[in-house]
């Protein structure tokens, strides 16, 4: 790492660049600002469209539940908004029918599994009164999450579950 003597913020228009001047032998040179800091050959990986899965939490899960039922753990992954978890339009209004038809499974079985993965801690089921009563389910996050950021309330709503349980003993 270089010493500098000086670090000075100068204000420039459009059209003006920052320059060196060597008093010694009145040499000028531009000052090019680092475009990045990124080593050749790399590239910024943007996350937009990816997921943080926990291989841990899978692994547990993949014991524990059916093979029908993982993929519906899959399948929510796969739903869920960046940032935040939710799981919309998912919700308790969700019809039993609407649910099979999203998940890919038999009316039949949409109940018995969804009750299952509900208590093993998979999402959770939130209502709230603002702006009108919403209601909708959240992916816990300790199986996986979208996003740079989370909210420590969204962690704290999971402590507890199966899921978080495994996750601190797996």
């Amino acid at each position: 790492m270089q010493k500098r003597d000086y670090e000075v913020v100068i204000p420039l228009k459009h059209h003006e660049v920052p320059a060196k001047i060597n008093k010694q032998t009145g040499e000028i040179t531009e000052v090019r600002k680092r475009r990045n800091n990124l080593p050749k050959d790399k590239k910024l990986f943007q996350q937009n469209d990816f997921t943080k899965v926990n291989n841990k939490i899978v692994g547990y899960l993949s014991k524990e539940l059916s093979n029908m039922e993982l993929a519906i753990v899959f399948k929510m992954i796969g739903m869920a908004h960046f940032n935040t978890n939710s799981l919309k339009p998912l919700s308790n209004e969700t019809s039993l029918r609407d649910l099979a038809e999203t998940f890919g499974i038999s009316i039949n079985s949409v109940k018995k599994s969804f009750e299952k993965l509900f208590d093993y801690g998979v999402y959770a089921q939130f209502k709230i009164a603002k702006n009108g009563v919403k209601e909708y389910w959240i992916l816990n996050p300790y199986i996986s999450f979208k996003g740079r950021l989370i909210d420590d309330s969204i962690w704290e709503n999971f402590k507890g579950t199966k899921v978080e349980i495994a996750y601190n003993i797996v």
